[in-house]
């Protein structure tokens, strides 16, 4: 766990898990529903601009936003009621939520909007708005994009999925990418 104590807390992010983890923990997660039909639904959440926005606003930043967007997705309102059963942080700015949801468009625009709602409090007035590049950030704004692999049917190719989400993420620079896995 990465850790940062904020406003009198301790605050903490997992760490990034591999591949063979991030398997390893579907199977036990999902294995029993692999001989039923199921909608199921593999969303790869990137964060835009993230090492400029760490190079701009320092690694306290980083850890507060990635701990709220850890925090958001974990949240009953879109966790529980949307049939996630899976969420993990799959990279220094990646996430991975997998659902078996009936409506996985919904679930998708919710995760967006969700996650773009975040605000990140500054540390520093003068660090409030910068340009990295030819983009200006804002520690008020965070934005990702999404990649989605869905599939319906029996015994899904778990390996598959992960790398249709990752191949519709790296497809887009911003926004909503869905393929679906055969």
């Amino acid at each position: 766990m990465t850790e940062l104590h904020f406003q009198g807390k301790t605050i903490s992010v997992p760490e990034p898990k591999s591949s063979s983890e991030v398997l390893a923990d579907l199977e036990a997660k999902i294995g029993s529903k692999r001989d039923s039909e199921t909608n199921y639904c593999f969303i790869e959440v990137d964060i835009n601009h993230f090492k400029a926005w760490f190079d701009v606003y320092g690694p306290e930043q980083r850890i507060l936003m990635l701990y709220r967007l850890y925090a958001e997705l974990k949240r009953e309102e879109i966790s529980k009621s949307n049939d996630i059963e899976y969420t993990a942080r799959i990279g220094d700015d990646k996430f991975l939520c997998v659902s078996t949801s009936a409506n996985p468009e919904a679930l998708v625009g919710m995760i967006k909007s969700r996650l773009e709602s975040v605000t990140v409090e500054k540390y520093d007035e003068a660090k409030s708005r910068k340009t990295a590049g030819d983009f200006e950030l804002d520690p008020q704004k965070v934005t990702v994009r999404l990649g989605v692999a869905t599939y319906f049917g029996r015994n899904p190719d778990l390996h598959l999925l992960l790398e249709k989400a990752y191949e519709a993420k790296n497809s887009i620079t911003s926004g909503i990418a869905f393929v679906k896995a055969k």
